[in-house]
């Protein structure tokens, strides 16, 4: 498992650690943006030691209610913090809903 720094913000930096290429999760689809999946504003930095982005900042829950997006297991959205993208699943883990990444996009993949 490999250290993954991302940058939030013009001088900060946190660490996430992450599985280089796939992490064994494949999408159901083949647009690898998966245009059709809801978009969730996260903080990579709020994740778990495996990298799974926890769902419960403001801004996450805020989009998450104002697109009343309903979670549950398996489903399929698309992560973004304004710099990085990610394909995940959601999951629930120890009462918390969760996003476990299953593809960083390049910028030519970037939904916006």
């Amino acid at each position: 498992m490999k250290n993954l720094q991302i940058r939030s913000g013009p001088h900060r930096h946190t660490s996430c650690n992450t599985e280089p290429g796939n992490t064994g999760i494949e999408m159901m689809t083949s647009d690898p943006t998966n245009r059709l999946a809801p978009q969730i504003p996260v903080d990579f930095g709020n994740c778990d030691a495996d990298g799974a982005v926890r769902l419960v900042t403001r801004g996450a829950t805020d989009a998450i209610e104002a697109a009343q997006i309903r979670l549950q297991e398996g489903l399929e959205v698309l992560l973004t913090d304004d710099e990085l993208n990610a394909t995940a699943r959601v999951t629930m883990r120890e009462g918390m809903w969760v996003a476990v990444i299953a593809n960083w996009l390049a910028d030519t993949e970037s939904p916006r």
